[in-house]
């Protein structure tokens, strides 16, 4: 019955990689939340931040406010739609209370990236969390400061988790996954078809657990979004993931 579910609602493309997780993940189930239900969280979870999330003019600042708050409130796993899994995710996970993706290095040379002055670049795009791990208030502290930032990367995407991080106290603390793991082709290379490339999966993608396709979505041409589709965010709603340091169970995983 998922299978029908998700593919009525998913681009082939995005089918394919959901259920790549999936088939890795035989225990999981899912479930979708809808745009009213993603405010309902956040309302119910972060009330302070309801009338920020509800003044967004991007809606991907809405989905990344969302995913924020949801491993917040009940830890897991995200993962971007455009997200191929290649084998279990649980040997990457099970050791860490807070783990995120690192961007490929060569996104370091983008021209907004240097005026910033980062030396490494989050991705909100893969993230896996305890419930009620500390870092995330320091992240709706700056989702406060940084609410009427123009860029969505800015306001709350990959600029602000990495600023996060900086200033986050216990920075140490937290697992930063190499690109090669999750992020092992960049947007460069996908957007000129190198993914499909043998040579280069081979080349790039022999120590990954995931692909990330820089699918982009929410910045594409509209023409573009228009064949993407429209897919709402999805959710894992069981499954669980043993957390070494702390013994505590990560559950659910969410997956959007």
């Amino acid at each position: 019955p998922y299978t029908t579910l998700f593919r009525s609602h998913l681009p082939p493309d995005l089918a394919w990689y959901q259920a790549s997780v999936r088939n890795h993940h035989p225990d999981w189930a899912y479930q979708l939340l809808d745009d009213a239900q993603l405010r309902a969280e956040v309302a119910q979870h972060q009330p302070d931040l309801l009338a920020i999330f509800d003044a967004y003019k991007t809606p991907i600042c809405r989905v990344d406010l969302a995913r924020y708050v949801l491993l917040a409130a009940y830890g897991g796993v995200y993962l971007d739609l455009d997200f191929e899994c290649l084998r279990p995710l649980a040997p990457l996970l099970h050791s860490h209370t807070l783990l995120i993706g690192l961007e490929p290095d060569s996104h370091l040379a983008l021209p907004a990236v240097q005026d910033r002055g980062f030396k490494r670049l989050l991705s909100p795009a893969f993230l896996a969390s305890r419930a009620g791990h500390p870092f995330w208030q320091t992240v709706f502290s700056l989702i406060v400061e940084a609410h009427a930032e123009p860029d969505p990367l800015d306001a709350t995407g990959p600029f602000l988790l990495t600023r996060a991080l900086a200033r986050y106290r216990d920075a140490e603390t937290i697992a930063l996954a190499p690109a090669e793991l999750l992020h092992p082709l960049d947007k460069f290379e996908c957007q000129q078809g190198k993914a499909y490339s043998l040579e280069v999966w081979l080349q790039k993608c022999k120590k990954a657990f995931a692909v990330h396709h820089w699918a982009g979505s929410w910045w594409q041409a509209a023409d573009v979004r228009s064949a993407l589709g429209s897919a709402e965010l999805s959710v894992f709603v069981a499954g669980k993931l043993q957390n070494t340091l702390n013994h505590e169970l990560v559950k659910p995983v969410y997956l959007a």
